[in-house]
């Protein structure tokens, strides 16, 4: 139960990282990542405990890899059309 207060606090340190100011595109889909990461641990340590089936973490997990794939792709092109990945506050 230790674990799971500790995921718990880490994933709301990702969180408030996420929304403080970030200067460059990959810090922040680099912390999204890490809160996708830190919500699968969630959801196993919970299905262990309760003796739920595995079905709901298949679908948030397909959906972690489809966002971290289009995530890059779109950063990809970005840097591409504008020549580096700093986010522009005007």
């Amino acid at each position: 139960m230790n674990f799971l207060k500790i995921l718990s606090m880490l994933l709301v340190l990702m969180v408030s990282l996420f929304f403080m100011k970030q200067k460059k595109w990959l810090s922040i889909l680099l912390i999204l990542e890490s809160v996708m990461m830190l919500c699968l641990m969630n959801m196993i340590i919970l299905m262990l405990l309760s003796g739920i089936k595995g079905d709901m973490f298949l679908v948030l997990l397909t959906f972690a890899v489809c966002e971290a794939a289009l995530g890059l792709t779109l950063l990809i092109n970005y840097v591409k059309m504008k020549g580096s990945d700093l986010v522009k506050s005007n």
